[in-house]
C-alpha cells in the first residue's frame, strides 16, 4: 500500500514561517491545504457546467453574431475548456494523495509502449522518435506509473526545437541501490535556474499557446506519483540542449 503524502510544504510556502499563514503546526497546513483541493477540485465542477450552458444558451439566443462577439465567445469557451482541464489535473493530485492504491508488478518496458499508443503525435510541432534501453520490472502502482510516463513523454514532445526532429531516450541505471529512471530529450531546454519551478502547478515558463495547449500540472501531478512510491524527481537541463528527467521508485521487484 502507498503511504499517503504527509507533511509537504506548499509550493509557495518556502519563504514563509507558519504562524505568517496562521497555521501552528505543519500537519494543520497539510490538512488545510488538501481540503482546499478537494473543494476546488470536485465543487468547482457545477460552476464550470453552469457557465457552459448558459454561455451556449446565450449564444444560441442571438441571431447574428458580430465580429466582435463571436471573438467574445470564442474567449469564453477556450477558458473554460483551460478550466476543465486545471480542474482535471486537481482532481488527478486529490486522488493520488487521497486514494488507496495496491502496489505490484509493473513491466516498465510493456507500460511504456502502452503510454506511447496513448500519445496524439499531431499535437506535436514537430516529428517525435522515441527509443529506449531495455526496462526493469519494478514494485509499484501500475495506474500511477502509466500516469507518470505519459506526462513525462508528453511533456518532452511538446518542448521540441523548431527545426529537426524531437528524439527522446529512456534508460534506466543503478546507483547507491537505488533504480534510477531517465527520460531524456534533445528539446529547448530550460535555464538551470527555473527547473525547480517546472513542479509547481500550472506555472508555465512560456506564453499561453506556445508549445501546445498545456496547462503547467504534468510535471506537478509526476512529482506527486513519485513522491507517493517514496522516490525522487529531479531535471537536469541546459538552454538549447535539451533536458534529462530523473526519477526513483522504493524498490526493484
Amino acid at each position: 500500500m502507498l503511504k499517503p503524502l504527509k507533511n509537504k510544504l506548499l509550493p509557495s510556502e518556502d519563504n514563509l514561517l507558519l504562524n505568517d499563514i496562521g497555521f501552528d503546526t505543519l500537519s494543520e497546513t497539510v490538512e488545510d491545504y488538501e481540503s482546499f483541493i478537494s473543494i476546488i477540485s470536485h465543487d468547482f465542477s457545477a460552476s464550470i457546467r453552469h457557465i457552459k450552458e448558459f454561455s451556449s444558451l446565450l449564444k444560441s439566443s442571438i441571431t447574428t453574431l458580430e465580429d466582435d462577439q463571436g471573438l467574445y465567445f470564442s474567449y469564453i469557451e477556450n477558458s473554460l475548456v483551460r478550466l476543465d482541464k486545471m480542474q482535471s489535473a486537481l482532481m488527478t493530485l486529490n486522488d493520488i494523495q487521497n486514494k488507496t492504491h495496491k502496489v505490484s508488478n509493473v513491466d516498465m518496458q510493456d507500460m511504456l509502449q502502452r503510454v506511447v499508443k496513448q500519445l496524439d503525435f499531431t499535437n506535436y510541432k514537430t516529428e517525435v522518435e522515441i527509443t529506449c534501453e531495455p526496462l526493469p520490472t519494478i514494485k509499484a502502482v501500475p495506474e500511477l506509473m502509466e500516469t507518470l510516463l505519459f506526462h513525462l513523454l508528453d511533456n518532452a514532445c511538446r518542448y521540441s526545437p523548431d527545426n529537426g526532429k524531437q528524439k527522446l531516450f529512456l534508460r534506466n541505471f543503478e546507483k547507491d541501490e537505488q533504480i534510477i529512471f531517465e527520460v531524456r530529450d534533445n528539446g529547448i531546454g530550460i535555464d538551470n535556474e527555473f527547473c525547480k519551478n517546472v513542479f509547481h502547478i500550472f506555472r508555465r515558463l512560456h506564453a499561453q499557446g506556445d508549445f501546445g495547449d498545456g496547462i503547467g500540472a504534468g510535471l506537478t501531478i509526476a512529482k506527486k506519483i513519485v513522491e507517493a512510491h517514496d522516490g525522487q524527481i529531479w531535471i537536469k537541463s541546459k538552454l538549447d540542449h535539451g533536458t534529462s528527467v530523473f526519477f526513483t521508485t522504493a524498490s526493484s521487484s
